[in-house]
């Protein structure tokens, strides 16, 4: 008789120590975002002349998993270029409304929005200012957009 009990008693320890020592497994985490109403244009201006872009927003999608991150914004470089001619990136300027005056374009990366929980839509708007006297070009910049968890 003892032999029947001790056996289901031996099984019941074996199987405990099994799934006790079975490791849960978190699916890989991820932050990717997706920009649509791209390139940010501004067709034809005259110098001294401040327009908002074409097509207003630029929307930002975010799918994530991560609990919280920021949207950033950089400028590739510090002018607009077409041939020799140029002027500063920072006469355009970004606002996460349409609201202006925005903030300035600068050579350093920018939070735009910040401690994010959610996946979306977010919106950046664009306005630019051409200098007075700028001579006439396809002038052009580089716009780095980012998302980044917040550990």
């Amino acid at each position: 008789m003892k032999k029947i009990i001790l056996l289901p008693i031996i099984l019941f320890l074996i199987t405990l120590l099994v799934f006790s020592n079975t490791a849960v497994s978190k699916p890989p985490q991820f932050l990717s975002i997706t920009l649509y109403n791209i390139p940010i244009t501004f067709g034809n201006m005259d110098p001294n002349m401040t327009k908002e872009a074409e097509v207003n927003p630029l929307i930002i999608n975010v799918d994530t998993n991560v609990a919280s991150f920021n949207i950033e914004v950089e400028a590739g470089a510090v002018d607009f270029k077409s041939g020799r001619n140029s002027f500063p990136v920072s006469n355009l300027q970004w606002n996460t409304t349409n609201n202006f005056p925005g903030t300035n374009y600068t050579g350093v990366s920018a939070i735009a929005y910040s401690n994010l929980t959610t996946t979306g839509n977010y919106s950046l708007y664009h306005q630019l200012t051409i200098p007075p006297s700028q001579q006439a070009g396809t002038y052009d910049v580089s716009i780095k957009i980012t998302a980044s968890e917040i550990k």
